[in-house]
C-alpha cells in the first residue's frame, strides 16, 4: 500500500499493523533532490519542522522511550549491492 505522506496516515496504518502485524515493511522515499527511489535505509526518532503534505507540523521526537536511530533489517550490504547491481 501506498501511504500518503502525513502523520495521521501513518498513524492509522500503525493501528492497523497492531492488530494484523508483519515480520517486514518496505520503506521507500524520494528526496528532494532526487528523481529516484530510495531504499529507507534507517529512521530517526525525530521529526522535523517540515510540515506533513497536509500541512501540519509535529517536532520532536517520535518515541521518548526509543532508540535514537532504528536500520532497516532488509536492506542489508549483500541484499543492497545485489540490487544496485541489478539496476545496471
Amino acid at each position: 500500500r501506498i501511504l500518503p505522506v502525513t502523520f495521521s496516515a501513518v498513524e492509522s496504518f500503525l493501528a492497523e499493523c497492531a492488530s494484523a502485524p508483519s515480520k517486514n515493511l518496505l520503506m521507500l522515499g524520494v528526496a528532494a533532490n532526487r528523481k529516484t527511489l530510495s531504499a529507507e535505509l534507517f529512521g530517526w526518532n525525530q521529526v522535523g519542522t517540515v510540515p506533513d503534505a497536509a500541512g501540519v507540523t509535529r517536532p520532536g521526537e517520535i518515541d521518548p522511550n526509543g532508540p535514537m536511530m532504528r536500520t532497516s533489517s532488509i536492506w542489508k550490504l549483500p541484499v543492497l549491492a545485489k540490487w544496485v547491481l541489478q539496476a545496471h
